[in-house]
Formats: C-alpha cells, structure tokens, sequence
C-alpha cells in the first residue's frame, strides 16, 4: 500500500491528500523502504535512501516528539503472525526503550511495519476507519478511554482502538459532515491515483 501512494502518477505526483508519519517498511527481516510525508505539501510522499535504513537513523527518526507530547509513545510495529488458529495481525506499542529493544535485539517477523506514533488531538488515543466502495461509505472512530498520559495504566491498555478489547474504547459512527467528506476525498483520492 505505501509503496502505491508513494509512486508516482500521470501528473508524476505522489497520492494526494494522503499523509503518512515515517515508515519503515520491513522485509525478511530488515527494514527495506522509508516512507514519510514531505514539510512540503507539494512534494507528497517521499522515500528514503537505502543509506536512511540503518537502525541508528530511525531511532533518532522516531524518537523526536513535539515538546507538547505529555505520551511517551514513540512508535508500533505491526505484522502477521502465523499459529495453529490461522493468521493474526498483531501491534506492539513502544517508548523509547522498547523501541531501541526491538530496534537493536528484537527477533522480527518476516514481513511488518514500524510507524511513528502521532498523539491524538484528545488527551486519548483515537482511530478512524473507513469502508469505501464506489456505493458504500462508512466512517466510525473509536477512541481509548484512558488517558494517553495516565501511567498508572500499561501502554498497551492506553492505545487499544480496534485492535484491541472492546471494553478498552468508546465506537462512535462519524456522522460529521465536514470530515466524513473530507475523509470520502482521501478514499477517491486513493482509488483514483
């Protein structure tokens, strides 16, 4: 997918209207490409050198957080794993000691994603999810009920959304306007690039 809305276009644009925090895309093992969204809107979607994806430089990439961050949150990985039950997506929430843990010791899976955690505007974590078809569109947001700097609580049971237990987070069907629409644009812009 990030390699899709990275390459370029007829108009030899990136997808539009789509941002995306760094990722680090992984493969076999080792991370493979670097995706991020330009400072500049009219450059898009970026990839980095190969020469970028050495762990050093995502680990200063990822562990940068605004000043106004109260998270320690830097980061998650998300990849398949095979058992007896079948496939499973799983995700794994770092800090910046986990992260330099899985950077520097951690055993990976094959194929996964690493991606820079981005606060939610709320003092929790939220998620939004659409369902797109040329007749179908659906937006819901589910958000965490606990605080993202409430530390009496693990990381993990902060930032559940989907994810994770139902009895974690609040599911609200967006019925917004405004952002459905400007979330129906991201989901054309997508199918049309």
């Amino acid at each position: 997918l990030f390699h899709y809305l990275w390459s370029k276009n007829h108009a030899k644009k990136s997808c539009p209207l789509v941002n995306i925090p760094d990722t680090i895309v992984y493969k076999y093992r080792q991370p493979a490409y670097w995706y991020f969204t330009s400072r500049d809107p009219a450059a898009g979607i970026k990839m980095k050198n190969k020469s970028n994806l050495g762990n050093i430089k995502v680990e200063e990439a990822l562990s940068s957080k605004p000043g106004h961050s109260s998270c320690e949150i830097v980061a998650y990985y998300i990849c398949s794993v095979n058992s007896v039950t079948g496939c499973k997506t799983t995700i794994e929430h770092f800090d910046y000691d986990g992260l330099r843990e899985f950077l520097y010791n951690y055993d990976k899976e094959n194929n996964g994603i690493l991606q820079r955690f981005v606060d939610s505007k709320g003092g929790s974590n939220a998620l939004y999810r659409a369902i797109w078809s040329p007749n179908v569109f659906h937006v819901e947001r589910r958000t965490n009920k606990i605080e993202l700097s409430d530390r009496k609580h693990n990381l993990h049971n902060r930032v559940v959304t989907f994810e994770g237990d139902e009895h974690y987070s609040n599911t609200l069907t967006v019925t917004d306007t405004m952002l459905g629409s400007q979330i129906q644009r991201i989901c054309e812009s997508i199918v049309t690039h």
